[in-house]
Protein backbone atom coordinates (compact mmCIF):
# COMPACT_ATOMS: atom_id res chain seq x y z
CA UNK A 1 0.00 0.00 0.00
CA UNK A 2 2.89 1.99 0.77
CA UNK A 3 4.64 1.69 -2.48
CA UNK A 4 1.15 2.25 -4.50
CA UNK A 5 0.35 5.71 -2.35
CA UNK A 6 4.21 6.79 -2.98
CA UNK A 7 3.41 6.35 -6.82
CA UNK A 8 0.03 8.83 -6.27
CA UNK A 9 2.14 11.27 -4.95
CA UNK A 10 4.47 11.31 -7.41
CA UNK A 11 1.68 12.00 -10.30
CA UNK A 12 0.03 13.90 -7.64
CA UNK A 13 2.91 16.49 -8.28
CA UNK A 14 3.71 15.66 -11.81
CA UNK A 15 0.24 17.03 -12.85
CA UNK A 16 1.51 20.34 -11.25
CA UNK A 17 4.24 21.21 -14.10
CA UNK A 18 2.64 23.47 -16.15
CA UNK A 19 3.48 27.03 -17.27
CA UNK A 20 2.36 29.75 -14.84
CA UNK A 21 3.58 32.94 -15.27
CA UNK A 22 1.04 35.03 -12.53
CA UNK A 23 0.17 38.37 -14.24
CA UNK A 24 -2.33 38.78 -11.85
CA UNK A 25 -1.16 39.24 -8.02
CA UNK A 26 -2.96 39.93 -5.64
CA UNK A 27 -2.68 40.49 -1.37
CA UNK A 28 -5.40 41.92 0.52
CA UNK A 29 -7.07 41.34 3.82
CA UNK A 30 -10.18 40.35 1.69
CA UNK A 31 -9.93 39.57 -1.99
CA UNK A 32 -13.05 39.64 -4.49
CA UNK A 33 -12.62 38.97 -8.21
CA UNK A 34 -16.24 40.07 -9.17
CA UNK A 35 -18.67 37.82 -11.25
CA UNK A 36 -18.19 40.97 -14.57
CA UNK A 37 -14.49 41.07 -14.25
CA UNK A 38 -12.06 38.79 -16.67
CA UNK A 39 -8.71 38.05 -16.30
CA UNK A 40 -6.72 36.54 -18.82
CA UNK A 41 -3.48 35.03 -17.26
CA UNK A 42 -2.85 33.22 -14.14
CA UNK A 43 -4.84 34.37 -10.85
CA UNK A 44 -3.07 34.41 -7.55
CA UNK A 45 -4.34 35.45 -4.43
CA UNK A 46 -4.15 35.77 -0.90
CA UNK A 47 -6.18 37.02 1.34
CA UNK A 48 -8.09 36.44 5.09
CA UNK A 49 -11.24 36.15 2.66
CA UNK A 50 -11.10 35.03 -1.04
CA UNK A 51 -13.85 35.36 -3.37
CA UNK A 52 -13.71 34.30 -7.12
CA UNK A 53 -16.90 34.78 -8.69
CA UNK A 54 -15.60 35.97 -12.00
CA UNK A 55 -13.54 34.58 -15.18
CA UNK A 56 -10.27 33.02 -14.98
CA UNK A 57 -8.40 32.07 -18.36
CA UNK A 58 -5.46 30.63 -16.63
CA UNK A 59 -4.65 28.54 -13.57
CA UNK A 60 -5.80 29.91 -10.21
CA UNK A 61 -3.73 29.87 -6.98
CA UNK A 62 -5.47 30.94 -3.99
CA UNK A 63 -4.95 31.03 0.01
CA UNK A 64 -6.39 32.12 2.60
CA UNK A 65 -8.50 31.96 5.48
CA UNK A 66 -12.13 31.26 4.02
CA UNK A 67 -11.82 30.43 -0.02
CA UNK A 68 -14.95 30.83 -2.15
CA UNK A 69 -14.84 30.06 -6.05
CA UNK A 70 -18.39 30.22 -7.72
CA UNK A 71 -16.70 31.58 -11.16
CA UNK A 72 -15.26 30.16 -14.00
CA UNK A 73 -11.84 28.79 -13.80
CA UNK A 74 -10.05 27.26 -17.61
CA UNK A 75 -6.96 25.90 -16.25
CA UNK A 76 -6.62 24.31 -12.70
CA UNK A 77 -6.97 25.37 -9.09
CA UNK A 78 -4.91 25.17 -6.44
CA UNK A 79 -5.95 26.45 -3.04
CA UNK A 80 -5.73 26.19 0.78
CA UNK A 81 -6.89 27.37 3.35
CA UNK A 82 -9.31 26.92 6.53
CA UNK A 83 -12.56 26.88 4.78
CA UNK A 84 -12.80 26.00 1.08
CA UNK A 85 -15.81 26.31 -1.01
CA UNK A 86 -15.88 25.41 -4.97
CA UNK A 87 -19.31 25.80 -6.77
CA UNK A 88 -18.09 27.02 -10.14
CA UNK A 89 -16.59 25.52 -13.16
CA UNK A 90 -13.15 24.36 -13.29
CA UNK A 91 -12.00 23.04 -16.80
CA UNK A 92 -8.52 21.14 -15.16
CA UNK A 93 -7.82 19.40 -11.88
CA UNK A 94 -8.57 20.77 -8.63
CA UNK A 95 -5.91 20.47 -5.67
CA UNK A 96 -7.31 21.55 -2.19
CA UNK A 97 -6.38 21.19 1.23
CA UNK A 98 -7.97 22.89 4.42
CA UNK A 99 -9.99 22.67 7.73
CA UNK A 100 -13.26 21.95 6.05
CA UNK A 101 -12.97 21.36 1.90
CA UNK A 102 -16.78 21.52 0.03
CA UNK A 103 -17.30 20.87 -3.30
CA UNK A 104 -21.03 22.16 -4.17
CA UNK A 105 -22.75 22.21 -7.45
CA UNK A 106 -18.85 22.42 -8.89
CA UNK A 107 -18.73 21.16 -12.53
CA UNK A 108 -14.99 20.12 -12.48
CA UNK A 109 -13.78 18.83 -16.18
CA UNK A 110 -10.18 17.05 -14.56
CA UNK A 111 -9.68 15.23 -11.73
CA UNK A 112 -9.64 16.19 -7.93
CA UNK A 113 -6.90 15.75 -5.40
CA UNK A 114 -8.24 17.02 -1.81
CA UNK A 115 -7.02 16.95 2.08
CA UNK A 116 -8.59 18.13 4.98
CA UNK A 117 -10.39 17.40 8.40
CA UNK A 118 -13.96 17.68 6.63
CA UNK A 119 -14.80 16.94 3.08
CA UNK A 120 -18.08 16.89 1.30
CA UNK A 121 -18.94 16.41 -2.21
CA UNK A 122 -22.76 17.20 -3.12
CA UNK A 123 -24.59 15.32 -5.63
CA UNK A 124 -24.84 18.25 -7.43
CA UNK A 125 -21.28 18.14 -8.56
CA UNK A 126 -19.70 16.45 -11.48
CA UNK A 127 -16.32 15.30 -11.39
CA UNK A 128 -15.13 14.08 -15.07
CA UNK A 129 -11.50 12.76 -13.85
CA UNK A 130 -10.58 10.84 -10.88
CA UNK A 131 -10.53 11.49 -7.56
CA UNK A 132 -7.87 11.13 -4.42
CA UNK A 133 -8.73 12.63 -1.15
CA UNK A 134 -8.06 12.26 2.61
CA UNK A 135 -9.06 13.51 5.46
CA UNK A 136 -10.95 12.86 9.38
CA UNK A 137 -14.88 12.42 7.51
CA UNK A 138 -15.03 11.77 3.47
CA UNK A 139 -18.77 12.08 2.21
CA UNK A 140 -18.94 11.73 -1.61
CA UNK A 141 -22.31 11.95 -3.06
CA UNK A 142 -21.61 13.26 -6.79
CA UNK A 143 -20.33 11.17 -9.91
CA UNK A 144 -16.87 10.22 -10.18
CA UNK A 145 -15.86 9.50 -13.90
CA UNK A 146 -12.97 7.54 -13.39
CA UNK A 147 -11.53 5.46 -9.81
CA UNK A 148 -11.19 6.89 -6.35
CA UNK A 149 -8.28 6.33 -3.83
CA UNK A 150 -9.16 7.57 -0.65
CA UNK A 151 -7.88 7.40 2.87
CA UNK A 152 -9.96 8.41 6.01
CA UNK A 153 -11.55 8.23 9.14
CA UNK A 154 -15.47 7.76 8.04
CA UNK A 155 -16.04 7.30 4.44
CA UNK A 156 -19.33 7.46 2.49
CA UNK A 157 -19.78 7.16 -1.32
CA UNK A 158 -22.85 7.75 -2.35
CA UNK A 159 -23.23 7.87 -6.41
CA UNK A 160 -21.60 6.39 -9.21
CA UNK A 161 -17.40 5.56 -9.60
CA UNK A 162 -16.12 4.82 -13.06
CA UNK A 163 -13.21 2.54 -12.22
CA UNK A 164 -11.88 0.89 -9.20
CA UNK A 165 -11.99 2.57 -5.39
CA UNK A 166 -8.99 2.01 -3.20
CA UNK A 167 -9.16 3.02 0.01
CA UNK A 168 -7.77 3.03 3.53
CA UNK A 169 -10.41 3.47 6.20
CA UNK A 170 -11.43 3.68 9.73
CA UNK A 171 -15.22 2.89 8.09
CA UNK A 172 -16.65 2.63 4.59
CA UNK A 173 -20.24 2.33 3.59
CA UNK A 174 -21.91 2.74 -0.07
CA UNK A 175 -25.23 3.86 0.03
CA UNK A 176 -28.17 2.52 -2.46
CA UNK A 177 -27.37 5.35 -4.73
CA UNK A 178 -23.79 3.63 -5.07
CA UNK A 179 -22.46 2.09 -8.11
CA UNK A 180 -18.83 0.88 -8.62
CA UNK A 181 -17.80 0.07 -12.63
CA UNK A 182 -14.41 -1.39 -11.31
CA UNK A 183 -12.66 -3.31 -8.09
CA UNK A 184 -13.30 -2.04 -4.31
CA UNK A 185 -10.26 -2.65 -2.51
CA UNK A 186 -10.18 -1.40 0.98
CA UNK A 187 -7.86 -1.62 3.92
CA UNK A 188 -10.13 -2.02 7.47
CA UNK A 189 -10.78 -3.21 10.63
CA UNK A 190 -14.08 -3.07 10.05
CA UNK A 191 -16.12 -4.74 6.55
CA UNK A 192 -17.53 -2.42 4.28
CA UNK A 193 -21.17 -1.90 4.40
CA UNK A 194 -22.90 -2.18 1.15
CA UNK A 195 -26.33 -1.01 1.68
CA UNK A 196 -29.17 -2.37 -0.54
CA UNK A 197 -29.31 -0.85 -3.99
CA UNK A 198 -25.48 -0.58 -4.22
CA UNK A 199 -23.57 -2.00 -7.10
CA UNK A 200 -19.74 -3.27 -7.37
CA UNK A 201 -19.25 -4.70 -11.16
CA UNK A 202 -15.60 -6.00 -10.12
CA UNK A 203 -14.12 -7.64 -7.34
CA UNK A 204 -14.58 -6.57 -3.58
CA UNK A 205 -11.45 -7.35 -1.40
CA UNK A 206 -11.22 -6.19 2.43
CA UNK A 207 -7.64 -6.44 3.37
CA UNK A 208 -7.55 -6.08 7.45
CA UNK A 209 -4.68 -3.94 8.84
CA UNK A 210 -2.42 -5.90 11.91
CA UNK A 211 -4.38 -5.08 14.87
CA UNK A 212 -2.74 -3.05 17.94
CA UNK A 213 -4.22 -6.03 20.27
CA UNK A 214 -2.17 -8.25 19.10
CA UNK A 215 1.44 -9.59 19.83
CA UNK A 216 5.03 -9.78 18.65
CA UNK A 217 5.69 -9.18 15.03
CA UNK A 218 2.08 -8.42 14.23
CA UNK A 219 1.94 -5.53 16.90
CA UNK A 220 5.11 -3.82 15.27
CA UNK A 221 3.27 -4.00 11.82
CA UNK A 222 0.61 -2.54 12.91
CA UNK A 223 2.74 0.90 14.73
CA UNK A 224 4.92 0.67 11.45
CA UNK A 225 1.99 0.52 8.77
CA UNK A 226 0.56 3.75 10.88
CA UNK A 227 3.48 5.36 11.02
CA UNK A 228 3.80 5.11 7.12
CA UNK A 229 0.64 6.07 6.69
CA UNK A 230 0.75 9.37 8.29
CA UNK A 231 4.08 10.24 7.11
CA UNK A 232 2.74 9.83 3.31
CA UNK A 233 0.05 12.74 4.43
CA UNK A 234 2.60 14.42 6.35
CA UNK A 235 5.04 14.35 3.27
CA UNK A 236 2.02 15.50 0.87
CA UNK A 237 0.40 18.00 2.46
CA UNK A 238 4.17 19.61 2.92
CA UNK A 239 4.81 19.20 -0.21
CA UNK A 240 1.40 21.42 -1.10
CA UNK A 241 2.09 24.03 1.33
CA UNK A 242 5.84 24.21 -0.29
CA UNK A 243 4.35 24.72 -3.47
CA UNK A 244 2.28 27.29 -2.06
CA UNK A 245 4.71 29.27 -0.58
CA UNK A 246 7.34 29.06 -2.72
CA UNK A 247 4.92 30.70 -5.52
CA UNK A 248 3.96 33.61 -2.97
CA UNK A 249 6.98 34.29 -2.04
CA UNK A 250 8.75 34.05 -6.26
CA UNK A 251 6.21 36.85 -7.06
CA UNK A 252 5.83 38.69 -3.64
CA UNK A 253 9.81 39.16 -3.62
CA UNK A 254 11.44 37.85 -6.71
CA UNK A 255 14.62 39.34 -6.22
CA UNK A 256 15.34 38.23 -3.07
CA UNK A 257 14.11 34.82 -4.26
CA UNK A 258 16.68 35.25 -7.02
CA UNK A 259 19.57 36.32 -4.98
CA UNK A 260 19.01 33.41 -2.56
CA UNK A 261 18.99 31.03 -5.62
CA UNK A 262 22.04 32.69 -7.14
CA UNK A 263 24.02 32.55 -4.03
CA UNK A 264 23.57 28.66 -3.52
CA UNK A 265 24.46 28.07 -7.36
CA UNK A 266 27.96 29.81 -6.74
CA UNK A 267 28.69 29.30 -3.59
CA UNK A 268 26.53 26.01 -2.85
CA UNK A 269 29.68 25.09 -0.57
CA UNK A 270 29.84 27.94 1.36
CA UNK A 271 26.17 27.99 1.72
CA UNK A 272 26.28 24.38 3.04
CA UNK A 273 28.83 24.97 5.59
CA UNK A 274 27.07 28.01 7.59
CA UNK A 275 23.75 26.01 7.13
CA UNK A 276 25.83 23.03 8.99
CA UNK A 277 27.29 25.55 11.68
CA UNK A 278 23.41 26.94 12.26
CA UNK A 279 22.80 23.30 12.92
CA UNK A 280 24.99 22.70 15.37
CA UNK A 281 25.37 26.70 17.11
CA UNK A 282 21.24 27.03 17.32
CA UNK A 283 20.69 24.20 19.60
CA UNK A 284 23.26 25.13 21.61
CA UNK A 285 22.70 28.09 22.13
CA UNK A 286 18.96 27.67 22.62
CA UNK A 287 19.72 25.01 25.31
CA UNK A 288 22.01 27.47 27.19
CA UNK A 289 19.34 30.52 27.19
CA UNK A 290 17.24 27.96 28.84
CA UNK A 291 18.60 26.76 31.27
CA UNK A 292 18.17 30.77 32.39
CA UNK A 293 15.32 31.54 33.43
CA UNK A 294 15.01 35.19 31.96
CA UNK A 295 16.63 33.43 28.87
CA UNK A 296 13.54 31.01 28.68
CA UNK A 297 11.72 33.29 25.90
CA UNK A 298 14.53 34.06 23.70
CA UNK A 299 15.48 30.75 23.69
CA UNK A 300 11.66 29.47 22.77
CA UNK A 301 11.84 32.59 20.15
CA UNK A 302 15.01 30.93 18.99
CA UNK A 303 14.11 27.66 18.22
CA UNK A 304 10.85 28.93 16.56
CA UNK A 305 12.85 30.75 14.23
CA UNK A 306 15.19 27.83 14.01
CA UNK A 307 12.24 25.69 12.56
CA UNK A 308 10.86 27.98 10.25
CA UNK A 309 14.29 28.72 9.14
CA UNK A 310 14.87 25.35 8.25
CA UNK A 311 11.41 24.79 6.47
CA UNK A 312 11.44 28.06 4.32
CA UNK A 313 15.58 27.08 3.31
CA UNK A 314 14.40 24.10 1.23
CA UNK A 315 12.66 26.52 -0.63
CA UNK A 316 15.35 28.65 -2.36
CA UNK A 317 17.60 25.38 -2.62
CA UNK A 318 14.64 23.79 -4.31
CA UNK A 319 13.89 26.42 -6.64
CA UNK A 320 17.80 26.34 -7.38
CA UNK A 321 17.54 22.46 -7.99
CA UNK A 322 14.80 23.52 -10.85
CA UNK A 323 16.94 26.14 -12.53
CA UNK A 324 19.72 23.67 -12.78
CA UNK A 325 17.48 21.14 -14.56
CA UNK A 326 15.92 23.49 -17.15
CA UNK A 327 19.45 25.60 -17.61
CA UNK A 328 20.56 21.98 -19.11
CA UNK A 329 17.61 21.75 -21.26
CA UNK A 330 18.27 25.03 -22.47
CA UNK A 331 15.67 27.08 -20.81
CA UNK A 332 16.78 29.35 -18.22
CA UNK A 333 13.81 32.29 -17.56
CA UNK A 334 10.84 29.92 -16.78
CA UNK A 335 11.26 31.34 -13.07
CA UNK A 336 7.84 29.38 -12.40
CA UNK A 337 8.52 26.33 -14.28
CA UNK A 338 11.78 26.15 -12.54
CA UNK A 339 10.29 26.23 -8.91
CA UNK A 340 7.60 23.39 -10.10
CA UNK A 341 10.53 21.02 -11.76
CA UNK A 342 12.07 21.47 -8.80
CA UNK A 343 9.52 20.22 -6.51
CA UNK A 344 9.20 16.77 -8.69
CA UNK A 345 12.58 16.26 -8.86
CA UNK A 346 12.90 16.92 -4.68
CA UNK A 347 10.07 14.71 -4.21
CA UNK A 348 11.43 11.56 -6.71
CA UNK A 349 14.63 12.07 -4.68
CA UNK A 350 13.60 11.76 -1.27
CA UNK A 351 11.31 8.55 -2.25
CA UNK A 352 14.54 6.69 -2.64
CA UNK A 353 16.08 5.44 0.17
CA UNK A 354 19.63 6.32 1.60
CA UNK A 355 19.19 9.18 -1.49
CA UNK A 356 16.76 10.81 0.42
CA UNK A 357 18.53 11.25 3.56
CA UNK A 358 21.28 12.89 2.03
CA UNK A 359 18.76 15.19 -0.53
CA UNK A 360 17.25 16.69 2.41
CA UNK A 361 20.37 17.06 4.22
CA UNK A 362 22.26 19.03 0.78
CA UNK A 363 18.49 20.82 0.46
CA UNK A 364 17.59 22.06 4.04
CA UNK A 365 21.43 22.87 4.61
CA UNK A 366 22.15 24.93 1.27
CA UNK A 367 18.68 26.92 1.84
CA UNK A 368 19.51 27.93 5.58
CA UNK A 369 23.05 28.50 4.62
CA UNK A 370 22.03 31.09 1.44
CA UNK A 371 18.83 32.58 4.13
CA UNK A 372 21.85 33.54 6.82
CA UNK A 373 24.30 34.64 3.76
CA UNK A 374 21.68 36.55 2.58
CA UNK A 375 20.95 38.49 6.10
CA UNK A 376 24.28 39.77 6.02
CA UNK A 377 25.14 41.10 2.83
CA UNK A 378 21.81 42.82 3.16
CA UNK A 379 22.56 43.80 6.51
CA UNK A 380 26.21 45.50 4.73
CA UNK A 381 24.24 47.27 1.75
CA UNK A 382 21.53 48.79 3.94
CA UNK A 383 24.73 49.72 6.46
CA UNK A 384 26.65 51.66 3.25
CA UNK A 385 23.47 53.52 2.52
CA UNK A 386 23.01 54.57 5.73
CA UNK A 387 19.55 53.18 6.01
CA UNK A 388 20.19 51.74 9.30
Amino acid sequence: MKRIISSILVLFVLTLIVAIPVFAVEKNKNVLLPATEMVDHDYFAAGDTVKILGTVNGDAYVAGGTIIVEGKINGDLLTGGGNVTVSGNIQGDIRAAGGNVILNGADIGGNVTVGGGNITIDRLTVIQGSLVAGGGSVQIFAPIGRGVTIGGGSVLIGNSVGGDILAGVGELSLSPEANVDGNLTYWSENEVNIQEGASVSGKIKHETPPRAATKGKDFDKGIATAIAGFALMVKLVDILWLIIVGLALMFFFPNYTTRASDYIRTKFGLALLIGFMALIVTPILGIILFITLFGIPAAITLFIVFLLMFWFGRIFAIYTLGRFVLAKAGNKNAKAWAYIVGIVVYLILTIIPIVNFITDILITLSGVGALLALKKIYYTELKQKKLI
